[in-house]
């Protein structure tokens, strides 16, 4: 019988702590230190703890990408974006320069 530690791990087939958002509140202030938690703890926090998910979650063609892959997904949409994707802004309190931006 699968478990929700199970699918967790099928899901994200990554280690623990990359499940997690970096930028959390809990993690940055070092309350919760993904790397020390086993899959059931870390399940539980990520149902209980919603934000502290690390997003985007994606299905593509039958593949789950946890996290904004650039390259990844350019290939497995078959297409090439023209700027690169901007990842450096984590917070609505840093100023965040917004490029427009296309698919071709």
């Amino acid at each position: 019988t699968p478990t929700l530690s199970s699918a967790a791990s099928d899901v994200y087939k990554r280690q623990i702590q990359d499940w997690f958002n970096p930028n959390a509140p809990q993690i940055k202030r070092g309350q919760i230190d993904p790397a020390k938690l086993s899959e059931e703890e870390a399940v539980n926090l990520l149902f209980l703890e919603p934000i502290l998910i690390k997003r985007p979650l994606m299905l593509i063609n039958k593949e789950r990408i946890c996290g904004f892959e650039q390259a990844k997904i350019e290939k497995l949409l078959d297409v090439s974006f023209d700027t690169p994707a901007f990842t450096n802004c984590f917070s609505d309190k840093e100023s965040c320069k917004r490029d427009e931006r296309s698919v071709s």
